[in-house]
């Protein structure tokens, strides 16, 4: 109800600010040195108020960023006491866990990150979920050493389509061994979509570019998704195929434009790996 009464207020505010700045434009004047900068008084307001949204929105995630930790000693405090059941105390250790990775993975120093991973009980490791988080962030900071082989034993015990995309972009030692696993496992899932999305991505590492191309098309037709599209055109752009290409970085397009917009934190599954 609160958030409604805060909107009203807000659009009553513009309507007003727009019709006043109707009745006299005005105008804003920069100068800084030789430069100067000359706007309308409706663009430079419009301006302020995006900024200021976007400094308030920044302020916000920080604010549930560094308020982390306390959340989980009181949420530590309340299974203590029996307050909340087992099911919610895990999906609240895999939400903080997961907040506490990202935050450590936006950090300059990469010990952090690694930090953050050893502070986390053996048990939660074995989540695919934290798993996925781990080595999302590995791969943002551009080093995805020892990721393949956690990824390749998690599989093993536990298929799940993330990881199994996450297989196809960490870079192991030995491609040719990574290649041949996600080979292998084809047998098992033949029409997974994220399975052959990493054979095309393997296969194009391995510069087998036809092999490449039919995993592709295959993901795409078992399930149509913007990064199948896009690892299609960039092979067909580099076999001159430049309409084909095209085709499919418009489709890829198509699709990313149509997804809905995310509002809220990511959902976490729960979904445990036996070692």
């Amino acid at each position: 109800m609160r958030i409604l009464f805060t909107f009203l207020i807000m659009l009553l505010l513009a309507v007003v600010t727009g019709w006043l700045l109707q009745q006299s434009p005005g105008g804003v004047v920069f100068t800084y040195k030789e430069w100067i900068i000359q706007t309308s008084l409706v663009v430079f307001a419009l301006v302020f108020i995006i900024l200021f949204l976007l400094v308030y929105i920044l302020l916000r995630l920080l604010t549930k960023l560094l308020r982390l930790p306390a959340d989980f000693r009181r949420w530590s405090e309340r299974r203590r006491r029996g307050l909340i059941s087992a099911e919610q105390a895990k999906a609240k250790q895999l939400t903080t866990h997961a907040g506490l990775l990202q935050q450590a993975g936006s950090e300059q120093d990469s010990p952090v990150l690694e930090d953050a991973w050893r502070s986390i009980p053996n048990k939660l490791k074995k989540e695919s979920s934290l798993l996925g988080t781990y080595v999302t962030e590995r791969l943002r900071r551009g080093d995805s050493s020892g990721c393949e082989v956690m990824l390749r034993r998690a599989l093993k015990k536990h298929w799940d389509p993330e990881l199994v995309r996450l297989f196809g972009l960490v870079e192991g030692r030995n491609l040719k061994r990574q290649l041949q696993f996600a080979e292998n496992s084809l047998s098992r899932f033949p029409r997974d979509a994220a399975l052959l999305l990493t054979l095309g991505r393997l296969c194009k590492k391995h510069q087998l570019w036809g092999k490449a191309r039919s995993y592709l098309e295959q993901s795409i037709e078992a399930r149509p998704n913007p990064e199948a599209c896009q690892e299609l055109a960039s092979l067909l752009e580099r076999q001159g195929d430049h309409a084909a290409a095209a085709r499919y970085y418009q489709q890829g397009l198509n699709m990313v434009t149509a997804l809905p917009t995310a509002t809220g934190p990511a959902r976490i599954p729960h979904q445990r790996l036996q070692w």
